[in-house]
Formats: C-alpha cells, sequence, structure tokens
C-alpha cells in the first residue's frame, strides 16, 4: 500500500513552518510518514529472511529425501540393491538388454545370520561375494 501511495505522490514530507496549527499537523503527519515507512521496510526484511530460510530448509529437505531415497534401495546390514530397486529397475534393465539383444542374468538371494557377533562380517563377505560375482549395466 505505501508503494501505492508513493507512486501517487501523496505521501511526501510537507516543508514549512511547524509553529502554526497546520505546521503540527505536517510534523504528525510526517512521523506518521516515517513510522508506516520504517515498518514497511521491516516487513520487507522479514519477507526477505523468511524467503532465505525456507530456500535453506528446502534444501536441507531435498538432501535428506535424496539420503532417503538411497537408503531405501539398498539393504541396511549388507549395503546390497534390495527388492525395491529390482522392481524398479527390472523393466529398464530389460528394455535395455532386448534392444542389446544381451542375456540378462538375475540372482535373488536370501539370507539369515544366526550368530549376532558374525552378522556384520557375514554380510561384509556375502555382499563382497554377490556383487564382485556380478555387474549391471
Amino acid at each position: 500500500m505505501l508503494e501505492a501511495l508513493s507512486s501517487l505522490k501523496l505521501l511526501s514530507r510537507f516543508r514549512g513552518p511547524l509553529y502554526d496549527e497546520l505546521g503540527r499537523l505536517a510534523e504528525s503527519f510526517n512521523s506518521i510518514f516515517e513510522q508506516t515507512r520504517q515498518a514497511h521496510q521491516a516487513l520487507e526484511d522479514y519477507a526477505h529472511a523468511l524467503e532465505e530460510k525456507v530456500k535453506e530448509r528446502t534444501y536441507h529437505l531435498e538432501q535428506a529425501n535424496q539420503q532417503l531415497h538411497q537408503l531405501s534401495q539398498r539393504d541396511g546390514l549388507t549395503g546390497v540393491y534390495n527388492r525395491h530397486y529390482f522392481d524398479q529397475q527390472a523393466p529398464l534393465y530389460w528394455q535395455d538388454f532386448q534392444e542389446k539383444r544381451q542375456p540378462l542374468s538375475v540372482l535373488l538371494t536370501t539370507y539369515q545370520f544366526t550368530h549376532g557377533h558374525e552378522k556384520p562380517a557375514a554380510a561384509g563377505r556375502f555382499a563382497d561375494s554377490a556383487s564382485g560375482s556380478a555387474s549391471h549395466v
């Protein structure tokens, strides 16, 4: 609103003698004008700060979503791509191999470890042997 009024030249400081009633009115108007200008500037600064905060938080949310997406595609223990990833990628691989007329092999495995302390090491050996003998496009 301040911009609209300023563009119509309605908000400009009154100049003149300030010792009569009209002068006191002009002084009051000038004071109100200055307070309005300062409030408007404060609102613009606040809006800018909010926009920056939104940009920053949006960036962090996008990073977190990317990380969650990556985590959702791999087994937490072995790091091997999981069934969800396979379900998403299988049609793409199938189409690619059909176009190239190459054979396609798929290895689906299930593992179960019974000894608690051996899980990480055994899972790592399992993942290394499975991924070391296979390749994908």
